[in-house]
């Protein structure tokens, strides 16, 4: 299992390292365009917008999904753009402020994509520290909690993937472990809190 952990985040790797680049080329294109005096008509804001969602979400993807290297660190500036990426109907409230570890931001980065999936109608998800724990905590008006994939979170049962859209829920749990932590989950009617 770990050995495909390790594959599956070097092909994630490999994926986001080889569009970054030409994401940003479009981009780079559009701006000399303007600068040439071109008008940014509504086609070209539509090609500007979704190339800058794009490299967002590529950047997600490679701090959640990507291989981490030891003792790498992510500062808080790049933290935000990350999480600036995130979202949607769901708000994101980072509390946990100064650089952090890559390989716990991955963890995180994971369990927050958990915890917007459980939240189909929006709402927030608080993400902090209380001492060396971390703490994401969602609220929302309405909770989607499919057994099959919140067991596997606290190893209760492997995961039952049955979509791209879920993979997080079989990632998160084993860059916890690979932490050295475990993951504790506590659910009541309005919260959803999640501990390592």
């Amino acid at each position: 299992m770990q050995a495909s952990a390790d594959l599956a985040a070097m092909i994630g790797s490999r994926i986001c390292h080889d569009l970054i680049s030409p994401l940003g080329a479009i981009g780079n294109g559009l701006e000399l365009m303007q600068m040439t005096g071109a008008p940014l008509t509504p086609e070209l804001e539509l090609i500007r917008d979704s190339a800058v969602q794009a490299q967002n979400q590529i950047r997600l993807f490679r701090a959640a999904f990507g291989r981490v290297g030891a003792g790498q660190m992510i500062g808080q500036d790049e933290i935000a753009q990350l999480v600036s990426g995130m979202g949607g109907r769901v708000r994101i409230a980072w509390q946990a402020t100064g650089d952090h570890p890559k390989s716990e931001l991955r963890a995180v980065l994971a369990l927050v994509m958990c915890l917007e999936h459980a939240l189909p109608m929006g709402g927030l998800i608080a993400v902090g520290k209380q001492e060396e724990d971390w703490v994401l905590t969602a609220e929302g008006p309405r909770f989607r909690l499919p057994d099959g994939l919140w067991q596997g979170l606290t190893g209760v049962a492997e995961p039952e993937i049955s979509m791209p859209a879920e993979v997080q829920f079989a990632l998160a749990p084993i860059a916890v472990t690979d932490l050295g932590r475990s993951l504790s989950v506590d659910q009541t009617a309005e919260r959803i809190t999640l501990r390592f």
